[in-house]
């Protein structure tokens, strides 16, 4: 995607390389070790080899990086899903224990004002004291998985902030190394020329 090689040239390109003599502009430390006029024939294929290995390596990472960010933006989308799932599970629950709140407090009422009833309201409250326990306990647990999927959330967008820094300092020495090829290249043609 990133490069466009000649095969065919290269061996040819590297036979005329070899026979130049004269200084070549230095290349960045970051993709060359020497230039043609500092190395043999078979150094400077090494050296090329080299860079091509490099390059290519970068490549793969970048590739990497880049479906590891997909990767973990899926997992973002079905993580704030799942948050906004429980938010409104949360809110359900909160609604349910404030109804089952003021049954109680209904019930505990007329407990007071018809003691014939005493019996049947005393079943009653104990049953929604045990269901307000019940609801109270889900709630406590939906908290809690909330809260875990937000702390989930913030590790996965600090990994994918990561992932977008290292893919743009790769993205850059790949810049780096195309720019000194271009260069490479470029001192060969004046080196044709003359």
């Amino acid at each position: 995607m990133y490069f466009v090689e000649n095969r065919e040239n290269d061996a040819g390109d590297l036979r005329r390389i070899a026979e130049i003599d004269t200084q070549k502009q230095e290349i960045s430390p970051q993709t060359s070790r020497a230039s043609p006029s500092q190395l043999g024939t078979a150094e400077f294929e090494d050296a090329v080899a080299e860079i091509r290995s490099e390059r290519d390596g970068l490549a793969d990472e970048l590739r990497i990086i880049q479906f590891e960010r997909e990767q973990l933006n899926n997992r973002l989308v079905k993580v704030e899903s799942e948050q906004e799932l429980l938010i409104t599970e949360r809110e359900q629950l909160r609604s349910s224990l404030a109804k089952a709140e003021t049954e109680r407090e209904h019930l505990e009422s007329a407990q007071v004002r018809m003691s014939s009833s005493l019996r049947a309201s005393n079943a009653k409250g104990e049953q929604l004291t045990g269901e307000r326990t019940e609801l109270r306990t889900s709630l406590q647990m939906a908290n809690n998985k909330l809260e875990r999927l937000e702390s989930e959330r913030i590790s996965l967008r600090g990994n994918l902030t990561a992932a977008i820094n290292e893919r743009e300092r790769l993205a850059a020495e790949l810049k780096s190394m195309l720019d000194a090829r271009k260069l490479l290249s470029s001192d060969l043609q004046k080196t044709r020329e003359e």
